[in-house]
């Protein structure tokens, strides 16, 4: 009898059939990449822009009221600010034009003086006739602010210019002026204005001076990470607290310890950080010091009361 030949047979495909999702997971992973990577790069350029904006130096000019060829203009540049005693110094540089500049182009023609709204050295100064107009530094008042409130703190500052010409009786005429101030300081914030009762030869100028973003920015950062780290130390003194079985282990002395004595120094990594007792200290650094300390007593307790075994 002849032997059947056995086909094997296989299961037909159905005709509906399709790639799984789960064999292209990269398309998936590849719009997740392409969202989070333009993300990163509008967020730096925002970090960029606002550096921009921060070194970009502030200038206020004030000009004559009528158009005027005689003048003699005053660079005025902000140098530094001190909020820790009160006092910012400054710069002044003279250019005389038209009929104050002597013919050789670099001396002043006539004998002038300016009076200087100065805290310290003389407020007077006088310019002779053919010698340079030579620029010194003064110094100005930091006036109704308080360091204790960093990194807020905000301050004013005025500057009062008046420039005479000196006749041959010595009688002083007011000398047309043109002013240009300009606040440029690393780590603040500089506003100017003219106040409206400047005149061609008696400026007036007020500035408001405050923290920088940045400032403020990483001031908030070096606080929320005392927070940050208090915290986890708190969560793992609670765990092992309400957990019996956890076995309270030498080397959380260590940390909490480095803890302690690290915070202070990264306090002081805070830009121009104030002396202890500033506004930052009373919402956090104080704080988290106690809460610190707590914890490894609280630590210290449990590690009596429990076998090391």
């Amino acid at each position: 009898m002849p032997k059947q030949k056995v086909e094997e047979l296989t299961p037909e495909q159905p005709k509906n059939f399709e790639e799984s999702p789960a064999k292209a997971p990269w398309r998936k992973n590849l719009i997740i990449g392409g969202v989070l990577l333009l993300l990163f790069a509008l967020l730096y350029g925002v970090v960029l822009s606002s550096f921009e904006n921060e070194v970009s130096a502030h200038t206020v000019r004030y000009t004559p009221g009528k158009k005027v060829a005689d003048y003699v203009e005053i660079e005025a540049t902000i140098l530094t600010i001190d909020p820790f005693h009160d006092s910012t110094t400054m710069r002044l540089e003279f250019q005389p034009k038209g009929n104050f500049l002597s013919e050789k182009g670099v001396t002043a023609k006539k004998d002038l003086k300016l009076y200087v709204n100065s805290v310290n050295g003389t407020s007077e100064h006088s310019f002779a006739k053919g010698k340079r107009m030579g620029a010194f530094e003064l110094a100005l008042e930091l006036h109704d602010g308080d360091v204790a409130n960093y990194p807020l703190d905000k301050y004013g500052i005025e500057l009062e210019l008046d420039l005479f010409e000196v006749g041959a009786d010595k009688v002083e005429t007011p000398a047309p002026i043109v002013v240009n101030f300009t606040g440029d300081i690393h780590g603040m914030k500089v506003e100017s204005s003219l106040a409206p009762e400047s005149t061609d030869g008696n400026v007036l100028v007020k500035a408001n001076v405050g923290r920088s973003g940045s400032t403020i920015f990483f001031a908030v950062i070096t606080m929320a990470i005392l927070i940050f780290l208090t915290v986890v130390m708190v969560f793992v003194v609670g765990m092992i607290a309400t957990d019996k079985s956890r076995k309270v282990e030498f080397d959380i002395f260590v940390w909490g310890g480095a803890l302690l004595f690290a915070f202070p120094a990264i306090r002081d990594t805070m830009p121009g950080s104030p002396p202890i007792g500033s506004l930052t200290d009373f919402l956090v650094f104080f704080w988290v010091e106690g809460i610190l300390v707590i914890a490894m007593v609280v630590t210290a307790i449990l590690w009596f009361k429990r076998p090391t075994e």
